[in-house]
C-alpha cells in the first residue's frame, strides 16, 4: 500500500489532510472581524457630522454670550458713571442752593422770601439725589430735608439761630458729598 500511495503522490497527502480536518476540528476558530456593513458606516459618519456642527454652534454661541456679556458690563459701566455724575451734580446744586440761601440770609434785612425759595431748591435737589444715594446717604439726605422744611419758620423767628443751622446743614451736607463721591 504503502508503494500505491508513492506511486500515485495523493497518497501522502491524505493522511496530512485528515490529520488537518481533524486538528482544525479540535481547535476553536476566532471569528475574523467583519467590516461594519455600509449602512453603518454612513450612519457614523452622519453622526460624526451632526456633531461637529452641534459643537460649531455652541462654540458660535458661546463667542455671542460673551460679546453680549461684554457689552453688558461696558453699559453697567457706562451707567454707573452716569449715577455717580448725576448724584455728584444733585449735591452740588444743593450745597449751591444751601450757600445762596445762606447769603440771603446774611443779608441785612435777611431775604426771607429769597432763603425760603434757596431752601426748597436745596430740598428738592437733594430729593433728586435720593434715589441715587447709598443706604446711609439717604437716611442722611432724609434728615437733611427734615431740617430744611423746619429751618423757613425758624428764618422768620431767630435769623441768627437760623444761620447757625444753615451752617450745620452744610457741613451735614459737605460730609454726605464727601462721602458719596468716595463710594464710587
Amino acid at each position: 500500500m504503502e508503494e500505491e500511495r508513492e506511486k500515485n503522490g495523493r497518497g501522502q497527502q491524505e493522511p496530512y489532510e485528515k490529520e488537518g480536518a481533524e486538528a482544525m476540528a479540535h481547535e476553536t476558530i476566532a471569528p475574523q472581524p467583519t467590516a461594519p456593513s455600509r449602512p453603518f458606516a454612513v450612519l457614523s459618519w452622519v453622526l460624526f457630522a451632526i456633531s461637529v456642527i452641534i459643537a460649531l454652534a455652541l462654540v458660535v454661541q458661546l463667542v455671542r454670550v460673551r460679546q453680549v456679556t461684554t457689552e453688558l458690563s461696558n453699559r453697567v459701566a457706562q451707567l454707573e458713571s452716569a449715577v455717580f455724575s448725576a448724584r455728584k451734580v444733585f449735591l452740588e446744586r444743593a450745597a449751591a442752593e444751601l450757600g445762596y440761601a445762606s447769603v440771603d440770609l446774611q443779608a441785612d434785612p435777611p431775604k426771607r422770601y429769597q432763603v425760603a425759595f434757596r431752601l426748597d431748591e436745596a430740598s428738592r435737589w437733594l430729593r433728586d439725589a435720593e434715589p441715587l444715594l447709598s443706604d446711609s446717604g439717604r437716611t442722611q439726605a432724609q434728615s437733611l430735608q427734615q431740617a430744611l422744611r423746619q429751618l423757613p419758620a425758624l428764618v422768620e423767628q431767630d435769623p441768627v439761630s437760623a444761620r447757625q443751622e444753615l451752617a450745620k446743614i452744610q457741613d451735614a451736607l459737605e460730609r454726605l458729598m464727601s462721602s458719596e463721591t468716595r463710594a464710587k
